[in-house]
């Protein structure tokens, strides 16, 4: 199958641009559909290496890594800063944006909308302290707001009292894959025509630290994800694994 990678960018602006290129090259290589990314904390801290190389003091905003938590005149610059350099690497503009933390909202919105990007997937009910404070819609309903097709990730109501939100999203590192078929078996009876499924590149790993100096595979997880691709292999007349570079491209299909 192929999969949409969201690929942060920002982050070339403290790394550089070799480091960034290796991982679009690799994706896009490997036949992968790449879409854009942004953790605004890179931005910042690239800002503070800039001021600190001056001998002058900085303070970045808070919350530093919420673009959510940001004035729009900022946001849209962030933002066009990040899908420049996008297209630098890509050499296409992403047509799909997932904000870092889920932490976008409707002026995030009206940015991508600026910027010609048609799809958004930042809405996660999981994380309502950060994902569209101001209303994202419901959840796992795909509608048009600000001018965008915002297409949330895929959540399920939860009995378990440790989940304050009382929604987990579709995700093998925080569900199993039972449960994952369940939601989906129940999707495809409801008539929910796009499901979403998330997976981080770090939840295929177990870190000795936050820094993550030494790592060593999850092995649960990586047999989930096994599993749940057999799963999907095995029932393609029921569930077509597509990407949003290819939503994008049948955007007229859409219907809220």
């Amino acid at each position: 199958f192929r999969a949409t990678h969201f690929v942060e960018t920002l982050a070339t602006l403290v790394n550089g641009s070799d480091d960034s290129r290796t991982i679009f090259d690799y994706l896009l290589a490997s036949d992968q559909d790449v879409q854009l990314h942004a953790h605004p904390s890179y931005y910042f801290y690239a800002e503070a290496l800039r001021v600190w190389g001056t001998g002058k003091e900085y303070r970045p905003p808070e919350p530093t890594d919420f673009i959510g938590g940001f004035d729009e005149p900022r946001q849209f610059e962030i933002l066009q800063e990040a899908a420049g350099l996008f297209e630098q690497f890509a050499g296409y503009r992403p047509a799909a944006f997932r904000a870092g933390c889920f932490a976008g909202n409707r002026a995030t919105l009206r940015c991508l909308q600026k910027l010609g990007i048609v799809l958004d997937s930042s809405f996660n009910p999981c994380f309502p302290e950060c994902s569209f404070q101001d209303g994202g819609g419901d959840p796992n309903r795909v509608c048009v707001m600000e001018g965008v097709w915002e297409v949330p990730v895929t959540v399920a109501r939860t009995p378990l009292p440790e989940n304050r939100t009382g929604f987990k999203h579709a995700d093998v590192s925080a569900l199993s894959v039972t449960e994952i078929q369940t939601m989906l078996k129940s999707a495809a009876a409801q008539g929910q025509r796009h499901f979403v499924l998330l997976f981080h590149c770090f939840s295929a790993v177990k870190p000795k630290d936050e820094t993550y100096s030494s790592i060593r595979p999850d092995r649960i997880v990586i047999r989930r994800l096994e599993r749940l691709m057999h799963f999907l292999a095995s029932n393609t007349a029921d569930y077509r694994v597509s990407t949003f570079g290819e939503l994008a491209g049948e955007i007229a299909t859409l219907r809220e």
